[in-house]
């Protein structure tokens, strides 16, 4: 019944809304028109005009009628003479917008208004202007049809879709002033307050949206949906935060040498011998991020342990270079050398001192009294006796976790259709669904009933700009021909049913009835997704039946 309704609603659609209308006048003076002295004005016709919107409200015409005499404008006294019998007619340019309620004139006369809305007079008069009053009615015009979105993906007309239960429906229309949804299983009409709004998928089965202009009717979108399970994904963050006190180094720690000032960080790769850089973003003296698996540099990570009472020495973890000489990292006497697995390094090399002011960190070694610093004008981190630009120390701290759900939108594709251009002998194909690819694959056939395969392309061709050129054929062939749809990442998430052409050497193309029919005149089951069912093992449910190159929807 409510389909029933929606459908009513959509005839009453093509017929439009009037508002409460405004009243307005316009008029026109002769004078103004440019006629020459004695002009004669039988079946001459002019526009009233309105003055703010330029807009054309009625027209003006003259004719001779029964007097012998034509109506003339005369420059003398600037009028449109009619004679007794003469007729000056006016009528709106468009009544359905604006409606003629009135005409005066100036001299006065009397306008007579006729069954269909023209005002005329016939009494003798030297008009020098006339004024119409008339009502402008607001038009209201159908909303358009309604947009949707699920889970990021714009649902189309007539398609399928699998959403988890609960996924929110985004719903849109331009001009809508509300939108009805319609459930097909609990038959319940939920409206959305105003021309857009959301509201949870919590049914398998069709959706019907509404859009309406006030109690105007708009336009209607409806497509299927199936509740899957989404799959979690959880997905973990590195979180590093700023060291401002040596109390809460510790040797289970990881830390990073850090350079505010030029916003990167000490790299796990080598620049001859000193630390290349690594780019970051730095936001509250938190960085996250940093620990990309498939990223080919790092940061370079450090344990730092306490060695003796105000000591501390310092081990990479991560370092990307030769390690057969251990992971210290350690400076080199008379030398600005930030250096990993030096040989003969130890742990004595590696023991520095490290106080934190202000936020900065001097981390110092022993044994040589040089620094850890940022090369203030190349792109490395070495160990200085003076100068360069001063580095903080961070600290990983507490990874953050982020769950999302991974959402199969599979959308069922149409079996192809196709025009097929016998001069230029290609096939242009086409879908339901316009953001499809096609594919091929052909071979000849060993009778002319039979189609069983015998390739000439054992896989699937891809069909560039949906346009398949067959010039070259000269035996005959069948071709099948699929649709199917890709996700952001070039998966292949949904292919329709074959299509089977059969494309004799003339060039004459036919489709093929019956190609891989079942038995007993079942055809091939599909479900919704496009994958080929076995009827014997199908759970009860909807499903595309391809019967030869024709496609229906069967509930079993």
């Amino acid at each position: 019944m409510k389909k029933l309704l929606l459908f009513f609603s959509l005839l009453l659609s093509l017929l439009p809304l009037q508002a409460a209308a405004e009243t307005k006048t316009a008029t026109i003076t002769f004078a103004d028109q440019g006629w020459e002295n004695a002009k004669v004005l039988s079946n001459v016709s002019c526009t009233i005009v309105a003055s703010d919107t330029k807009e054309e409200i009625a027209s003006v015409k003259f004719s001779k009628g029964s007097n012998s005499l034509d109506p003339k404008y005369y420059t003398s006294d600037k009028t449109a003479r009619i004679y007794a019998g003469n007729i000056i007619e006016i009528k709106a340019v468009n009544d359905t917008k604006n409606t003629i309620t009135k005409v005066s004139s100036a001299p006065s006369a009397t306008f007579t208004k006729g069954n269909d809305g023209t005002f005329s007079c016939s009494s003798k008069t030297n008009f020098k202007s006339i004024t119409v009053t008339y009502e402008v009615t607001q038009v209201t015009s159908p909303a358009e049809m309604p947009e949707v979105i699920i889970n990021g993906i714009a649902i189309e007309e007539g398609c399928f879709y699998e959403v988890s239960n609960g996924s929110k429906a985004e719903v849109s229309a331009k001009d809508a002033t509300s939108i009805s949804i319609l459930y097909n299983d609990g038959n319940d009409l939920n409206e959305l307050t105003g021309s857009k709004g959301t509201f949870d998928i919590t049914n398998a089965g069709e959706y019907v949206i509404e859009s309406a202009n006030g109690e105007y009717g708009g336009e209607t979108l409806s497509f299927n949906v199936k509740l899957v399970e989404p799959k979690e994904i959880i997905s973990t963050t590195d979180v590093w935060e700023k060291v401002l006190s040596t109390e809460t180094i510790t040797d289970e720690g990881e830390y990073i040498l850090v350079c505010e000032d030029k916003n990167d960080v000490a790299s796990n790769e080598d620049n001859d011998n000193n630390r290349k850089v690594l780019p970051i973003s730095i936001t509250d003296s938190n960085i996250k991020s940093l620990l990309t698996p498939e990223a080919q540099k790092q940061p370079l990570i450090l344990n730092i342990k306490k060695e003796g009472e105000s000591n501390y020495y310092l081990f990479a973890t991560n370092y990307a270079g030769n390690t057969s000489k251990g992971n210290y990292l350690t400076g080199k006497d008379s030398k600005n050398y930030l250096l990993i697995g030096e040989k003969d390094a130890s742990k004595d090399n590696a023991i520095a001192t490290i106080s934190i002011t202000d936020g900065n960190a001097t981390i110092t070694f022993t044994n040589i009294s040089r620094t850890i610093r940022r090369n203030s004008s190349s792109d490395l981190y070495g160990a200085y006796a003076q100068g360069q630009t001063a580095i903080q120390l961070y600290k990983r701290g507490a990874d953050e976790q982020t769950v999302t759900y991974e959402y199969s939108t599979a959308e069922f594709l149409d079996l192809p259709q196709y025009e097929h251009d016998a001069l230029a002998k290609t096939i242009t194909f086409s879908c339901s669904n316009k953001n499809v690819l096609f594919e091929e694959r052909h071979y000849e056939p060993t009778t002319a009933q039979t189609y069983a395969p015998k390739a000439v392309a054992e896989g699937w061709n891809a069909i560039a700009d949906n346009v398949f050129d067959h010039s070259a054929f000269d035996k005959d062939m069948v071709m099948e021909v699929r649709a199917y749809r890709e996700d952001a990442d070039g998966n292949r998430v949904i292919e329709s049913p074959i299509h089977a052409i059969k494309i004799p050497a003339s060039g004459t193309v036919t489709g093929i009835e019956g190609v891989n029919a079942e038995a007993e005149g079942e055809g091939e089951l599909y479900n919704l997704q496009g994958a080929r069912v076995d009827r014997r093992a199908a759970a009860p449910g909807l499903y595309i039946e391809r019967r030869g190159s024709k496609a229906v929807k069967v509930v079993l």
